[in-house]
């Protein structure tokens, strides 16, 4: 399942970064991305909820499982405000929330460090994530 996830969130960044670079430059988004993104957030909902499920809400104590979920409830929020208007109507930018799935890319991290081969790209990855913070901070 762990596997599985990460080829979903690599799928759900590179169709978020297509949404955002199709806005940016003024067209829609290719309706092909967006529902791409929108099956990915109900495998995240779906996940969440399964680990809920088998685990217990003692297992979202996790930061990484609540950051998830901050992201999951994001997306989730954004649908809602999108279909109120379209996002602009109410004066609420939903670029914001769709940029913030693209952090659960840091969560492959957890996969990259586990395989042996893959610990020079969790380094790699680790370095981009500095990056990140130092440009957020």
């Amino acid at each position: 399942v762990a596997n599985f996830m990460v080829v979903v969130v690599l799928l759900d960044a590179y169709a978020t970064c297509t949404d955002i670079d199709a806005r940016a430059a003024g067209s829609p988004p290719p309706q092909f991305f967006l529902v791409i993104s929108d099956v990915c957030l109900i495998l995240y909902s779906l996940e969440i909820l399964g680990m809920v499920l088998v685990f217990g809400v003692s297992h979202i104590s996790d930061w990484m499982i609540m950051v998830d979920a901050i992201i999951v409830a994001c997306g989730w929020a954004e649908k809602v405000v999108a279909s109120f208007g379209a996002g602009g109507g109410i004066g609420f930018r939903t670029a914001v929330l769709r940029a913030m799935r693209l952090v659960r890319i840091f969560r492959i991290m957890r996969v990259l460090k586990r395989i042996r081969a893959l610990r020079e790209l969790h380094k790699l990855v680790m370095m981009m994530a500095t990056c990140v913070r130092t440009q957020v901070a």
